[in-house]
């Protein structure tokens, strides 16, 4: 187990080089940096799981240090890494779909000019998940839960504030040279034709949209990290450690079943929990309209593994929640179980196929939130799995579905209204987002969400009691949408009337990611998957489903297969009926409607969450923004921190002074790096004054 740590310094070196030397390197170069890292890690851990179970009994927990402990004070955290089956599984599925999405990114982002920054993004965000996975104790969790954070919202950051916020900038500072040309005193401005402000006042709104998804990110971004960091020093004050072993060990002789100050804890965690996993109601960043601008394989990254953060959270530190039943039932079990209806409702009105995606990622790991909240942790992790590979495929399909129809013109962001009869053009697209699609629902036997879900909505059943059965009820009106919305996904994009001109893909850079993650996220990969049980032994406990297993029994697990089966059968042919045999006539007729129209807007957007966090985050921070920006001691300080913006404190007149353009110099540098880091700050003092009051 020596080289464990390879799987981190692997990708580590390949993201130091790549941010250092990003200018410099050839695209050759830098894509042999970026996938060179991610498969060497891939590789050492392939190695250290065989020795793991051919050297040590199931179940067994290794602690491998690096640094003993840095002493601070009485604070002496150590740098050491837990090896044990849920780390060890989870740890596969981050570095083998990191690989695959990097290699599909090689193919298909090469143009970008700082392609060399992505890959160094990519392998900084997974770098920070495998220090978070792998982390023996709360400290070096944290680094890896700040670093995770950070390098999904620089990705982000890139591509909807940077290229974007330069192309609208530059229309601002083009409309106000035209002003300052044609309004030199006001007799020459009213001899001069009316400027159209129609364009510039488009890209207010559009700039608008992009800055606050992006101060949104910002925000509950922080909301989460604060929440856990105040969490972990509560832990911290509690335990007197940082070992997560220790505190998993003492938590029954540490705590009483819902003690007050457990429950106050393990709700911070849930905050940190829901957000980074994009669970109601802290999902916004994950769903923004704003992710059209972000290439698929960074959205597979992002969604695909990103997304698992808040679900690993809690599995790991379990033994804290099940001293909290009603926080894990009426919390975990239920946000995740309405939040599987919440986003099945959004995917059915979108009509993005990337965002489209995205809310189905949040359906799925929905169903993993639900088996936590009943106890089935076990088959938590397995949907943990099946969520991963899943949405990395349907990502990079996607991303391939757009790439082959990329020089039509006619379509915009991706709609799927405006794409059609792929289903002929290009067989392993059309096969591997088949499969995941396949793997949404519960297609039997040859998709392997059928097996996941198919065990929680049993397991949900046999617990038998009235707040599991509301959770089935919920969780198979769940399967209905999301049948309903895959069955309208696939016919427009792949069987409809065709309307655009396809080009042929080529290249095996894409052809191989997508034909593993097919197979993978198949019943041969079921059956190519090692044992569950196995690999957590001891990990977790029983649930009642397991419990029943094992004392033979197996009450109504062929009736729960059968009302969940017809129950996805039932959304197909709604689908069927509404697309296919009634071509959307009576969907059109009721979205004209009155109440139709209502219905399919909150859908559409989501249910009014994102308006929401404009006015609860985006503006209150554009606001401390334009405050600090009429002090020339802040204007001194954002030139500091983005020479770029060219912001002179000794011209009032100059771009800085503009109401509308301050506010994009400010979100600009509200988007910074630096801005981050000052956002972090100001969350640590917000930690500090907490901790001291508590």
């Amino acid at each position: 187990m020596f080289l464990l740590p390879f799987i981190i310094i692997a990708p580590l070196l390949s993201f130091l080089i790549l941010i250092a030397r990003r200018d410099k390197l050839t695209i050759q170069q830098a894509t042999l940096l970026g996938l060179g890292g991610s498969f060497l890690s891939a590789v050492v851990l392939m190695v250290a799981t065989i020795s793991y179970f051919l050297y040590y009994e199931a179940g067994s927990v290794l602690s491998i240090s690096l640094i003993d402990g840095i002493k601070i004070a009485d604070f002496n955290p150590s740098i050491s890494f837990a090896v044990d089956g849920l780390s060890l599984m989870l740890t596969a599925i981050v570095t083998w779909v990191g690989f695959l999405v990097q290699l599909f990114a090689t193919w298909n982002m090469q143009e970008e000019r700082e392609f060399a920054k992505v890959l160094a993004y990519l392998n900084m965000l997974l770098v920070s998940l495998l220090t978070l996975i792998l982390a023996d104790n709360l400290f070096l969790m944290y680094v890896g839960w700040e670093g995770a954070g950070m390098s999904g919202y620089l990705l982000y950051n890139h591509y909807i504030g940077r290229s974007h916020h330069k192309k609208l900038l530059a229309q601002f500072v083009d409309k106000s040279a035209n002003k300052s040309v044609y309004a030199n005193n006001k007799s020459q401005l009213k001899n001069t034709t009316k400027i159209d402000n129609s364009k510039t006042d488009t890209a207010d709104d559009d700039l608008q949209d992009s800055n606050n998804d992006l101060l949104k990110i910002m925000g509950i971004s922080r909301i989460a990290d604060i929440a856990v960091l105040l969490a972990m020093l509560l832990l911290y004050r509690e335990f007197d450690t940082l070992e997560i072993a220790t505190i998993i060990q003492q938590a029954g002789q540490q705590f009483q079943v819902n003690d007050a100050s457990l429950v106050f804890i393990v709700s911070l965690l849930l905050i940190g929990a829901i957000t980074k996993s994009a669970q109601l109601p802290l999902h916004t960043w994950a769903t923004s309209s704003s992710i059209t601008h972000v290439p698929a394989p960074v959205l597979a990254m992002l969604h695909s593994i990103g997304l698992l953060v808040g679900a690993y959270l809690i599995s790991r530190l379990h033994p804290l929640f099940i001293l909290t039943p009603d926080i894990l039932l009426w919390w975990v079990g239920v946000i995740g179980a309405v939040t599987t209806i919440y986003a099945a409702l959004c995917a059915v009105a979108q009509t993005d196929i990337k965002r489209i995606v995205a809310f189905a990622g949040m359906t799925q790991m929905g169903f993993v939130f639900l088996a936590m909240g009943i106890g089935a942790w076990q088959l938590a992790v397995f949907q943990m799995m099946t969520f991963a590979l899943t949405q990395a495929l349907l990502f990079l399909s996607a991303g391939a579905v757009i790439a082959s129809v990329a020089e039509d013109t006619t379509i915009k962001n991706a709609n799927i209204f405006q794409i059609g009869g792929l289903v002929n053009n290009n067989p392993i697209v059309f096969y591997s987002f088949l499969m995941g699609v396949g793997s949404l629902n519960v297609i039997p036997f040859i998709t392997l969400g059928y097996y996941s879900k198919l065990g929680i909505l049993w397991e949900t059943y046999v617990a038998n009691s009235l707040g599991n059965q509301l959770l089935m009820i919920m969780a198979l009106l769940g399967v209905l949408l999301t049948a309903f919305y895959s069955f309208r996904l696939v016919w427009f994009v792949f069987f409809n009337s065709s309307r655009v001109n396809v080009r042929q893909l080529t290249g095996l850079a894409y052809k191989i990611p997508l034909v593993l993650l097919a197979i993978l996220g198949s019943g041969i990969g079921f059956l190519l998957s090692p044992n569950i049980t196995g690999i957590l032994t001891n990990t977790f406990p029983n649930s009642v489903g397991e419990t029943l297993i094992m004392t033979g029994e197996i009450p109504e697990r062929y009736m729960t297969i059968f009302v969940t089966l017809l129950t996805m059968l039932i959304g197909f042919t709604l689908g069927w009926l509404a697309y296919v045999k009634n071509k959307g006539v009576f969907a059109q007729r009721f979205q004209q409607s009155k109440i139709g129209e209502t219905v399919y807007n909150c859908c559409y957007d989501g249910f009014g969450f994102s308006y929401l966090y404009d006015w609860l985050v985006s503006k209150p921070m554009l606001l401390i923004a334009r405050l600090l920006n009429r002090s020339k001691l802040a204007k001194r300080l954002a030139t500091y921190i983005s020479p770029q913006a060219n912001i002179n404190p000794n011209q009032p007149s100059s771009l800085i002074g503009s109401e509308k353009t301050s506010k994009l110099i400010t979100a600009k540098n509200i988007s910074s790096f630096d801005g981050y880091l000052f956002g972090f700050v100001v969350g640590l003092v917000v930690v500090l004054i907490l901790g001291l009051i508590s």
